[in-house]
């Protein structure tokens, strides 16, 4: 895996992003169909790692064809002290996301109990499968970034900055919408009707995918021009800041002091106010960084994502019907881009933009010239 993990990182900096995922969707796909079948002809645990090891392999090779062009040297001293001091810095970043993502489920066991965790749980994995879309921006913006940084040009890092957090709002938007209003249906679909204390839970958690997907454009520029310092800095912050709100929100007391007992709920509301820091730190230190601005037109967006959806949650009658559920998440849809149509928000352009995005000539003629490269 490391040595795979070496050959994509040579790639991912010559933005020849077709050349990492046709080789491992191929495998993906060649490794699900063979562990259906050894589980299907009997075979035992060892042969299902047999199968991640034989995969591995293929897929070391694939990626091998791409990347033996470029020459391997032994590093000198500068170089590997370099990468160390990189290293370290980025590790320690990476402790502390993973502290952030998971300090609020072990204050919910602590303080609650873990059969309440189940509930928050389910919630948070299900709402984070949103974080897909700005986490996959982010793998594209990294190495552009560092490329226009050296540069400096900041007036385009700006730009893409905008832009990204501009097509990014539409549709997070846009399934935000309509998860809310499907989401009591869905989770009885998926989970059964025990699942349905998850509900205000996941509510909650939508706006922190949002908030988190228009944060990202931001802080994503502190790694790749270098400036760890400050990414560990605003995570660290963030990480402060969600343990505080947390002991305030999540259990009835601390040390005999009367807290607001919001449970698990609370956590979702730290989960927010925290990203929200995030936000707010990240913006300060990218302007003072590359001048990025957030896009100036989003309150438009934000207008027209809540006039619809207030209009029907008050309607709470309308969501025991699948009909009605089904009609309403249609009409979100059709208000929230009509009112950003009325304001020439989003047009042509901005569906043309969408269309090439989507359209799988377009997407197989660009796989095509890059693996024939």
């Amino acid at each position: 895996m490391t040595l795979i993990s070496i050959q994509k990182n040579i790639i991912f900096p010559t933005l020849k992003f077709a050349q990492v995922g046709v080789p491992r969707t191929l495998t993906k796909v060649l490794q699900t169909l063979l562990k259906i079948l050894m589980c299907f002809l009997g075979f035992g645990v060892q042969y299902l790692i047999g199968i991640e090891i034989f995969v591995g392999i293929i897929l070391f090779f694939l990626l091998f064809k791409f990347t033996r062009k470029y020459p391997i040297k032994i590093p000198d001293r500068k170089h590997i002290r370099q990468y160390i001091e990189f290293s370290v810095k980025v590790f320690s970043i990476g402790i502390i996301s993973a502290l952030l993502f998971n300090i609020d489920k072990v204050m919910i066991e602590h303080f609650i109990g873990i059969e309440i965790l189940g509930i928050f749980f389910l919630a948070q994995r299900t709402a984070s499968i949103l974080n897909i879309i700005p986490k996959k921006i982010v793998n594209l913006f990294v190495p552009r970034f560092s490329k226009l940084f050296e540069e400096a040009n900041f007036e385009e890092i700006s730009r893409l900055c905008r832009l990204s957090i501009k097509y990014q709002s539409y549709v997070i938007l846009a399934i935000i919408g309509v998860l809310v209003i499907v989401a009591n249906n869905l989770f009885f679909l998926l989970y059964g009707s025990d699942s349905l204390e998850s509900v205000p839970v996941f509510i909650v958690l939508l706006i922190s995918v949002y908030v988190y997907s228009i944060t990202m454009p931001f802080s994503s520029q502190f790694i790749s021009t270098g400036h760890t310092g400050i990414a560990f800095g605003i995570n660290l912050s963030v990480l402060i800041t969600n343990i505080v709100f947390n002991l305030f929100l999540i259990p009835d007391q601390i040390y005999g002091y009367q807290t607001l007992n919001y449970g698990i709920i609370g956590a979702a509301y730290s989960t927010v106010i925290s990203l929200s820091v995030k936000f707010i730190l990240s913006y300060i230190y990218a302007y003072k960084l590359t001048k990025s601005k957030l896009y100036n037109r989003i309150w438009l967006h934000w207008l027209a994502f809540l006039f619809p959806l207030i209009f029907i949650v008050l309607n709470k009658d309308i969501m025991d019907n699948i009909l009605a559920v089904i009609f309403s998440s249609l009409a979100f849809i059709l208000v929230f881009f009509g009112t950003l149509y009325l304001f020439n928000e989003f047009g042509k352009k901005e569906i043309r933009v969408y269309l090439n995005i989507s359209n799988p000539k377009l997407m197989k003629k660009y796989m095509i010239d890059e693996l024939n490269e």
